[in-house]
C-alpha cells in the first residue's frame, strides 16, 4: 500500500451488467443536488508522505482490502499499476433499511490510488466535481428492469486524489452517497491528523476495527473457506512481513508437488498487507481464490459429461495453498493443505 502512487478514493458498487452503458441503456430520471463540502479533505493528501500514511493505515485495517489493477493508458498504450482499496458497504453504519432489496446489486467502497478516472469509465457519462464543492448536480437513471432502482455516478477530484461514488438505490435521496462521503472524510481526517502515529505504529488505532490485528508470539494458521460459488474459496489469515509489500497465492498439487496454474489468478489474489516493527502484531488479510483444476490435459479435452472426466473431477485431491509475500525479496509466509473443488470456467 505504500507504493509511490497517487491516491484516489473511489466509492462504488458492483453493478449489474445492464448498468452504465454495458449493453443496455438505462432511462434518465432527473437530477439531485448534493453538498460535497466534506470532501475538501482530499486536498490534504497531495504530498507523498500523507499518501503513504493513508495507504499504510488502510492496509492495516480489516475494513479495507487493498489490491492492484493494471490499466493501459495513452496513445503509447503503456501499462500502469493502479492500487485500489475496497470496503463492503455493510461496514457503513445504518444502511440495511434503505438499500435496494436485490441480490444483483452489491454496494461497496473502493479507494483508488490514482488521480485519473478509471480508464474503463472514460466514455461514460459521470459527473466530475472539485473536492469541497457545495452544490453538485448528479443525474439519476432508472434501471431497465422491474426493480425501479435509481443509479448515479459521481467523481470528485482534489489534489492527487479522486473520489468516485456510484450508488444503486430505490430512493432519490442518495443516502449511501451522503453517508459514505461523510464517513470516508472522517477517516481521512483522522489519518491526516495522525501521520506520525501511522509512521510509528502502522495505523490509527481509533480507526482500526475489530479483527484488523491479533497479538500472537507464534505464527497463526491459514484458513481456507468455501466462497460464494462452487470452486471459489476465501483464503484468510494474519501476517506481519515487517515491511511494505503485497501477497499472492500459489497452488500446489499435494500428492505430486506439481504447481497448478503458476501464480493462479494472481490478478485476483494480490493484496497489500499491514505491517509493523513489532513481531507479535499480526494483520488480517483475505484473498479470493478460484481453485485450479488438477485434471490432466486429456481429461480437460473430454466432454463435460464424459464419465471418465466426471470420475476425475469427483476424485478427492488435496491442494496446498501457499501465501507468498512480495517486498524487497519474495518469500513464503504461510501454507495450508485442503481438498479443493476446481472452479469450472
Amino acid at each position: 500500500m505504500h507504493r509511490q502512487a497517487m491516491v484516489a478514493l473511489i466509492l462504488c458498487a458492483a453493478c449489474p451488467v445492464w448498468w452504465g452503458g454495458c449493453g443496455t441503456t438505462s432511462r434518465p430520471a432527473g437530477k439531485v443536488v448534493l453538498d460535497c463540502s466534506s470532501t475538501q479533505v482530499l486536498n490534504s493528501f497531495a504530498e507523498v508522505r500523507a499518501r503513504e500514511a493513508l495507504l499504510r493505515h488502510l492496509c492495516a485495517s480489516a475494513a479495507w482490502r487493498v489490491t492492484a489493477r493494471s490499466e493501459i493508458t495513452g496513445p503509447e498504450k503503456r501499462v500502469k499499476r493502479v492500487l485500489e482499496a475496497e470496503k463492503p458497504v455493510q461496514r457503513l453504519k445504518d444502511t440495511d433499511d434503505w438499500l435496494a432489496p436485490t441480490a444483483m446489486i452489491q454496494h461497496h467502497v473502493t479507494l483508488r490510488f490514482d488521480s485519473s478516472p478509471p480508464s474503463h469509465r472514460e466514455k461514460r457519462g459521470y459527473v466530475l466535481a472539485d473536492a469541497g464543492a457545495t452544490s453538485v448536480e448528479v443525474p439519476l437513471s432508472v434501471a431497465p428492469d422491474d426493480s425501479h432502482t435509481l443509479g448515479s455516478e459521481l467523481m470528485i477530484q482534489g489534489g492527487s486524489m479522486t473520489l468516485e461514488i456510484r450508488e444503486y438505490n430505490l430512493g432519490r435521496e442518495r443516502t449511501l452517497t451522503k453517508k459514505a462521503m461523510q464517513q470516508v472524510a472522517e477517516e481521512l481526517s483522522a489519518v491526516k491528523d495522525n501521520i506520525e502515529e501511522i509512521e510509528r505504529n502502522g495505523y490509527v488505532r481509533k480507526w482500526l476495527p475489530d479483527g484488523s490485528m491479533r497479538k500472537s508470539a507464534v505464527e497463526l494458521p491459514l484458513e481456507i473457506r468455501e466462497g460464494f460459488s462452487r470452486g471459489m474459496y476465501d483464503v484468510s489469515g494474519y501476517v506481519n512481513p515487517q515491511e511494505k509489500g503485497y501477497i499472492t497465492l500459489r497452488t500446489i498439487h499435494a500428492r505430486t508437488g506439481k504447481a497448478l496454474e503458476d501464480d493462479v489468478n494472481s490478478w485476483r489474489t494480490v493484496q497489500y498487507v499491514g505491517w509493523s516493527s513489532r513481531r507479535d502484531e499480526k494483520f488480517s488479510f483475505e484473498c479470493e481464490l478460484a481453485a485450479p483444476s488438477y485434471l490432466t490435459e486429456d481429461e480437460w479435452k473430454m466432454e463435460p459429461e464424459d464419465p471418465r472426466r466426471l470420475k476425475a473431477m469427483a476424485a478427492e485431491q488435496e491442494i496446498r495453498v501457499e501465501v507468498w509475500f512480495h517486498g524487497k525479496e519474495e518469500r513464503k509466509l504461510r501454507e495450508a493443505t485442503k481438498v479443493l473443488v476446481p472452479w469450472m470456467r
